[in-house]
C-alpha cells in the first residue's frame, strides 16, 4: 500500500456475514427485542473478525493516518452486530452499504434483503442505538440499473438513477463510491444484469444514454445544495425532496 498511489477511503470488510443465515430477516433489536442470539459457530466467527478487525484497523491509523476506514459494503445486520458488542468507535470513520437495484424501482420495498432504502435505514437505527450516530454514511457499491431491450428503458434508467441518488442524499449519504458506471463493461459481464448499466453504452463508441443527460443535470442542479426536507406528496410510494443552496 505505501507504493500505491494513495487512496483516502479503504473499506473494511466486503460483504461479510457471520452466517448464510444472520443477514436474513429484519433485525430483532430494531423492533424493541433483543439482538439475535449467534450460534456458536457465528459467534467463533465474531470473534476472529472482530480481532481481525481491530489489528487491521490498529495498522492503519499508525502507518496510514490520513485514511478513512469505512466498515461495511454488505450486510447492515453484520455491522449492527459489531456495534452491538462494541467495536471501537475511534477506529471507525463511517459506514458502506452496497444494495441491488436492478430492474426495481429505488422506492420499492420487495424485502430486508433487496430494498436499498431501508438498509441506510438499519444502519442509522443501528448508529443511534448503540452510539455511533456522528458516524457519515457511504454508499460504497450501488445503484445499477441495466438498461437494454426487455429490461429498462433509457429514460426508466435516467429516472431510477436520479430519484436514487436523491433518495440517498436525503438518507445521509455523504459520498457515492463505485455507483453506477461511466460506461458499459466490455467483457462477458456485459451480458449480466450488472452490464448494460453504463451512463454511456459500451466502447469503442462510448455514445451517451439519456441517464447520462439526467445525471449531469442533476449534479448541475444540486452543485452545493443540501438536503432540507421531504415534502408531502399525498402518497406513500411517491417521495419529494426538497434541497437548499446559499444564493
Amino acid at each position: 500500500m505505501h507504493e500505491m498511489p494513495p487512496v483516502k477511503h479503504w473499506l473494511v470488510f466486503w460483504e461479510t456475514a457471520l452466517s448464510r443465515k444472520h443477514p436474513t430477516g429484519v433485525p430483532t433489536d430494531l423492533l424493541g427485542g433483543s439482538a439475535k442470539e449467534l450460534t456458536p459457530d457465528e459467534q467463533t466467527a465474531l470473534d476472529n473478525l472482530f480481532r481481525t478487525g481491530t489489528e487491521y484497523a490498529t495498522r492503519v491509523r499508525e502507518e496510514f493516518p490520513d485514511v478513512k476506514l469505512v466498515y461495511g459494503n454488505g450486510h447492515p445486520s453484520f455491522i449492527g452486530t459489531l456495534l452491538e458488542k462494541g467495536y471501537p468507535a475511534d477506529m471507525i470513520d463511517g459506514f458502506g452499504l452496497d444494495f441491488d437495484l436492478f430492474l426495481a424501482m429505488p422506492e420499492l420495498q420487495p424485502s430486508p434483503l433487496h430494498c436499498p432504502f431501508a438498509g441506510l435505514y438499519h444502519l442509522k437505527r443501528f448508529q443511534e442505538m448503540y452510539g455511533y450516530e456522528e458516524k457519515p454514511r457511504y454508499l460504497t457499491e450501488a445503484i445499477y440499473s441495466a438498461q437494454t431491450e426487455g429490461w429498462l428503458t433509457e429514460r426508466e434508467q435516467a429516472d431510477y438513477y436520479v430519484r436514487s441518488h436523491l433518495l440517498g442524499m436525503a438518507s445521509g449519504v455523504v459520498h457515492f463510491g463505485m455507483v453506477t458506471e461511466l460506461w458499459d463493461p466490455g467483457s462477458d459481464f456485459f451480458y449480466s444484469h450488472y452490464g448494460p448499466v453504463g451512463l454511456c453504452h459500451r466502447a469503442p463508441e462510448l455514445n451517451p444514454r439519456e441517464s447520462f443527460c439526467a445525471y449531469s443535470t442533476m449534479t448541475r442542479m444540486l452543485d452545493m445544495a443540501v438536503f432540507d426536507s421531504v415534502l408531502d406528496m399525498g402518497s406513500t410510494s411517491v417521495y419529494g425532496v426538497r434541497f437548499e443552496r446559499e444564493q
